[in-house]
């Protein structure tokens, strides 16, 4: 397949699934964004707006956003020459101004139509399948012509592989007598639901994953495809960036291990 490129180094793209990605609740669409190109909202570089969309109330026809929550979205990538020709380096970063970090950097109107998209998405190929289908989508908005693409799609690949069934896991944290809150050093979105404890290994580089052993909490500033070998070792995922769809998230779900993500200074 052959794409045109969408200039959404000019605007904005992200990220959109048709669950909760911590619960698998079906009933919402969950959308991130952040400005320009959107390899940093996929590789968890950035902190992006989530947004999600109540379906049901969508379906008949109300603007249904029920929740929106403000990012840092302190980076952005863009091209490296302002026609957007990919000529040797082809793109780069820049800092987004703080105006910008402080706003929402996508409007109700496209909120809802990207998620009337993702439903119709959805709907498609939940029948061709014949059972329900969850999608894992990525979208883009040209800042030339103003429209929402749809870039990529494909099923979700945890909560729609699993069995329904029900059952209650309860965890105990063992500390000593000192409270929680006076040990608390850091806080960011959680990951799955589980709790985990090992030691901690900060690994600043993907070439020093070798010193990862088998049960420790992994803290680094972001992860990607190269990470995934310390990963599976690993009981636990910090990272200092990203949001709720970034690749240490959508990989500790598919391992089965929890994660903490924009933690900001793990």
């Amino acid at each position: 397949g052959v794409q045109k490129m969408v200039r959404a180094d000019l605007a904005v793209s992200g990220v959109m699934f048709t669950l909760d990605t911590d619960t698998g609740f079906s009933d919402v669409v969950m959308i991130e964004s952040g400005y320009g190109l959107g390899e940093l909202v996929v590789k968890g570089e950035i902190m992006p707006d989530e947004y999600l969309v109540h379906k049901p109330t969508l379906k008949a026809g109300y603007a249904s956003i029920i929740k929106k929550q403000l990012g840092d979205k302190q980076m952005k990538m863009i091209y490296a020459n302002d026609e957007g020709r990919a000529l040797g380096s082809s793109t780069k970063k820049v800092e987004v101004s703080l105006h910008d970090k402080a706003k929402f950097c996508l409007q109700e109107e496209d909120i809802l139509d990207l998620a009337r998209m993702a439903l119709a998405i959805e709907d498609h190929y939940t029948a061709r399948k014949g059972s329900w289908c969850p999608m894992d989508i990525e979208w883009a908005k040209d800042g030339l012509d103003g429209k929402l693409y749809i870039v990529q799609a494909r099923p979700e690949t945890v909560h729609s592989l699993k069995k329904k069934k029900s059952f209650v896991m309860r965890y105990r944290l063992e500390m000593e007598r000192e409270s929680l809150h006076d040990r608390l050093l850091v806080t960011g979105s959680s990951i799955g639901q589980a709790i985990a404890s090992g030691r901690a290994r900060v690994i600043l580089s993907v070439e020093d994953i070798h010193q990862v052993r088998e049960g420790d909490i992994i803290v680094t500033h972001m992860t990607d495809p190269d990470w995934v070998p310390a990963l599976k070792k690993s009981a636990g995922i910090i990272t200092d960036s990203g949001g709720r769809t970034c690749h240490a998230a959508i990989v500790s779900r598919e391992l089965g291990i929890p994660a903490l993500v924009g933690a900001l200074s793990a």
